[in-house]
């Protein structure tokens, strides 16, 4: 059957159409197994980068199918699972009727062994023992979304609800006896023992823990790279640490810095902002978009992606000579928060991205290369008067006077 219908078996990433879409299905229903379609262009660089990593990952991971499509051939069942770009990876449960869903996380094999994982398990993991005992047996990237203690029933219902449509996204737990590591009976962003952020209910649960879980759903400190930097910008202020990793100790130094102003208590903070290492070396073409060169490094960033505009003014202070790194960190954590909160109150001055930024970055072209730019135009300017002076005709001789 799998050579009629042109699929292929369970360990490879059968190439599907409309006429076997419906029999590759039932063979995944059959089978019970989850599916992963992923809709291609044959002329997209990011399609053909993802090729080897789906190759791999469905010949390494039982329970699983997955589907090339054509998008720009199959244009109906592009159109029916709502492609808009290139490529478009959606999903469905093992044994499931349900309408597939996006799939936003990364495209590697991390990011697809973590959704292969939720997809085996259930939407809420529930725990009675202590906090860490719980944490350490999800294995998930941080944070973990946890009920903790006696919820009101609504609350309950609404964690239920939320967990049911975002398990794909997200880890949720329930602690049903809290250990007073984190806030009793409400709803945490629990982290390394800890709780990262505390849900403050609104008027409408599902939809307020909803946008809480999409808002925080990242670790206190990540590593920035494509597969998450534009997402965690949606969300918050970026703040990055900006290091080439051949540079040490001073790239360690930067990234403690923005570790440690992550871990502030401070709610203000740890609500609008997210913190990251950047890795400049490795992306020095994004980064010389803020202005930034190798030269620069190590150098942390304020960047708010939805604003269009970023900061770049922050100076640790300068700590006494015989000072020990830790407490040169901890100093310069201490003043990135302060400065982080003078971003907020708008007492900093930003830096415009797009149309905005032109005049600003004109500005800063010519501070760092008004040498090369006046030799250009002098070089210029005497070139224009040569070919004027070559080119330029004998005047005319000057007309005799009538008497």
């Amino acid at each position: 059957a799998l050579l009629v219908l042109g699929l292929a078996s369970a360990t490879e990433v059968a190439k599907v159409t409309k006429g076997n879409y419906d029999a590759f299905l039932q063979l995944a229903a059959d089978e019970e197994q989850w599916v992963l379609l992923d809709f291609f262009a044959p002329w997209c660089g990011h399609c053909k980068r993802l090729n080897p990593v789906l190759d791999d990952f469905v010949a390494d991971t039982p329970g699983v199918r997955v589907a090339k499509i054509d998008a720009t051939a199959e244009k109906a069942l592009a159109e029916a699972h709502d492609v808009d770009g290139y490529p478009t990876l959606r999903f469905r449960r093992a044994g499931s009727s349900d309408a597939f869903r996006d799939y936003k996380g990364a495209r590697d094999a991390v990011g697809l062994a973590q959704l292969d994982a939720r997809l085996r398990g259930p939407a809420v993991t529930t725990f009675a023992g202590a906090l860490d005992d719980a944490l350490t047996s999800v294995k998930f990237p941080p944070p973990v979304f946890v009920a903790a203690g006696r919820l009101p029933p609504d609350v309950e219902q609404a964690f239920a609800a939320v967990a049911a449509s975002s398990y794909h996204m997200a880890t949720f737990a329930r602690l049903e006896a809290p250990d007073g590591a984190l806030p009793a009976n409400a709803v945490s962003a629990v982290e390394a023992g800890e709780w990262a952020h505390a849900w403050a209910p609104a008027d409408d649960y599902e939809v307020s823990l909803k946008a809480f879980c999409a808002k925080h759903n990242a670790p206190l400190f990540s590593e920035l790279g494509p597969s998450n930097f534009r997402r965690l910008g949606k969300a918050r202020l970026v703040v990055a640490a900006i290091v080439d990793p051949a540079r040490e100790p001073a790239a360690t130094g930067c990234a403690n810095v923005a570790r440690g102003a992550a871990r502030t208590r401070a709610p203000d903070v740890r609500d609008a902002f997210v913190f990251g290492r950047l890795d400049g070396a490795k992306w020095d073409e994004y980064v010389a978009t803020f202005g930034v060169t190798g030269a620069d490094l190590p150098k942390i960033l304020v960047i708010d992606l939805e604003g269009d505009k970023y900061y770049d003014d922050f100076s640790p202070p300068t700590p006494p000579a015989d000072a020990p790194p830790d407490a040169r960190d901890a100093a310069a954590a201490a003043a990135l928060v302060a400065y982080l909160r003078e971003v907020l109150a708008g007492e900093r001055a930003a830096h415009h991205m797009g149309w905005r930024g032109f005049p600003d970055r004109a500005a800063r072209f010519w501070r760092n290369h008004s040498t090369f730019v006046t030799a250009a135009l002098g070089v210029l300017a005497g070139g224009l008067w040569l070919i004027n002076y070559i080119m330029a005709d004998d005047e005319p001789p000057a007309a005799k006077k009538r008497d």
